[in-house]
């Protein structure tokens, strides 16, 4: 009897280990089943997630794009109306320097007309008042005026004046 509920007792023993065995067998199945699923979940989460920041990214990329030749058109633009609002500025200024200049040399013209008598006049003073200098212009049959600037033309020369006596 005792062998036999020991028998018993051995048989359930083992049936008892097997079963454990069994459910522990199962509870690892199921701990990789889960594993895997949220894996699985993980990777489509963070494939989504890729597929979101890669069409941010370009939506971005493609904004700043557009930004940046919009700007460089703007800046284009505007370099543009600066360079024809000088351009029209110079051509003022130029007008009105011409303007201004032609007004000048009309009101200057009697001051240089002036000035240039006055030199005329100052060279024959100077002229005049130089004893070593004879003017002759057309004697006709005046042999005296010829003498005279003969022998003003001699001295000029360094020719001694007693040499036609």
């Amino acid at each position: 009897m005792v062998a036999d509920g020991r028998k018993k007792l051995d048989l359930v023993m083992a049936e008892t280990h097997k079963q454990i065995a069994e459910i522990e067998e199962q509870a690892k199945a199921d701990i990789l089943g889960v594993k895997s699923t949220s894996l699985l979940v993980d990777a489509k989460i963070n494939a989504e997630r890729d597929v979101k920041l890669a069409r941010i990214r370009q939506s971005g990329s493609a904004r700043s794009d557009q930004l940046k030749v919009e700007s460089s058109t703007y800046v284009a633009t505007k370099e543009a109306e600066a360079e024809r609002e000088i351009a029209e500025n110079k051509a003022k200024c130029m007008g009105l320097s011409a303007e201004a200049e032609s007004e000048a040399a009309k009101q200057l013209t009697a001051q240089r007309q002036y000035t240039k008598m006055m030199r005329s006049l100052q060279s024959m003073r100077g002229l005049a008042s130089n004893k070593d200098v004879c003017v002759s212009g057309n004697n006709g049959d005046n042999i005296v005026a010829q003498l005279v600037a003969n022998s003003n033309s001699g001295m000029v020369l360094g020719l001694p004046s007693n040499l036609g006596s």
